[in-house]
């Protein structure tokens, strides 16, 4: 008998349907973009030491751009510094769609980014 014991592989999709969840992956991307909602619109409701971690290009640049209300992202040079939240949380965020970006209140900006993770996730 073999020390070890095979589990079965459920399909990670099943998981997503059935009971309206997201894999882990997709669990880490809404967490970080709760933190950037927060501390674009919500800043009270966090340390001040993330007050300034994401900053709008328009806070950067002194001159119009194309995406001055995407978050500026800073220059990296590394993998480890890709992993970074104030990178990767840049990222994501530039990455959504503007009808959930706008989204003022947190009640309504959590289902709606569950929702769009969860789409997102079936199409990859």
């Amino acid at each position: 008998m073999s020390r070890y014991m095979l589990v079965p592989v459920i399909e990670v999709h099943v998981h997503v349907y059935n009971y309206n969840t997201l894999p882990v992956t997709q669990l880490h991307k809404m967490q970080l973009l709760l933190l950037v909602h927060k501390c674009y619109y919500h800043k009270h409701l966090l340390s001040k030491i993330y007050y300034d971690y994401y900053q709008p290009n328009q806070v950067i640049y002194s001159y119009e751009t194309r995406n001055k209300a995407d978050l500026y992202l800073h220059s990296i040079n590394t993998i480890f510094g890709q992993r970074c939240i104030k990178f990767k949380g840049a990222l994501l965020w530039n990455d959504l769609p503007d009808y959930i970006k706008n989204i003022r209140s947190i009640n309504k900006f959590k289902p709606k980014l569950k929702s769009y993770l969860q789409q997102n996730y079936i199409l990859e």
